[in-house]
């Protein structure tokens, strides 16, 4: 998933993904049907990915998440730039975006096997992880 620049909209795109992050061609010709239940400040926009990839309308420049709850099963691969954001939400787990305790440990989760498969960085993981130091919420 992927901003466009100077525009309020997000690229979404889905793919099969594997752990082992060895996907071979010919492995991703489904297309799904995906609830997205996009997490924006003061809201939950419910959305549903029905082609390969779709541009979305969201806020400008806000935190987001997909999959808010964690209800829906599937991996979210943020860019460089939302996952900043989204790391600086954990920063305050009791009023932000991230203020449920599913959607802290989703964004963890997803960039620990993203992370594992290549797909997303180890150190910004390493980072997701030490904002869980003072964690009161644990499932």
């Amino acid at each position: 998933m992927k901003e466009l620049n100077g525009k309020n909209q997000i690229l979404i795109t889905q793919a099969r993904y594997l752990l082992t992050g060895d996907l071979g061609k010919g492995e991703d010709d489904t297309t799904w049907w995906v609830p997205l239940r996009i997490k924006v400040p003061d809201q939950v926009l419910d959305y549903t990915l029905k082609e390969k990839s779709k541009t979305f309308v969201v806020p400008d420049n806000a935190p987001l998440k997909l999959n808010q709850g964690q209800t829906s099963l599937y991996r979210v691969n943020y860019s460089k730039e939302l996952m900043t954001r989204l790391i600086n939400e954990l920063k305050k787990p009791d009023n932000g975006i991230l203020s449920e305790p599913t959607d802290r440990a989703g964004i963890l989760s997803d960039l620990g096997v993203l992370s594992r498969s290549g797909e997303q960085n180890t150190a910004t993981f390493l980072s997701a992880a030490a904002e869980f130091k003072d964690e009161k919420n644990y499932l």
